[in-house]
């Protein structure tokens, strides 16, 4: 939006404008995604940290009860 398309109140008028002063005074812009992949991991590699994590949960619970 520039400064000639503000509606004015009758008889108003901005002072010294032309095309070379006809500023813009408002933008509007579209916000912008930003998408992150999630690494991919090897086969092999999800299935192993699964299985050390619940042999430390096992071990745990088994000192818990001790």
């Amino acid at each position: 939006m520039r400064l000639s398309e503000l509606k004015l109140p009758e008889g108003s008028e901005i002072p010294g404008l032309d095309e070379s002063t006809d500023q813009m005074i408002v933008s509007i812009n579209a916000p912008k995604a930003v998408v992150e992949e999630e690494p991919i991991l090897a086969e092999g590699e999800e299935g192993e940290e699964a299985e050390s994590s619940e042999e430390n949960a096992d071990e745990d619970s088994s000192e818990e009860s001790e």
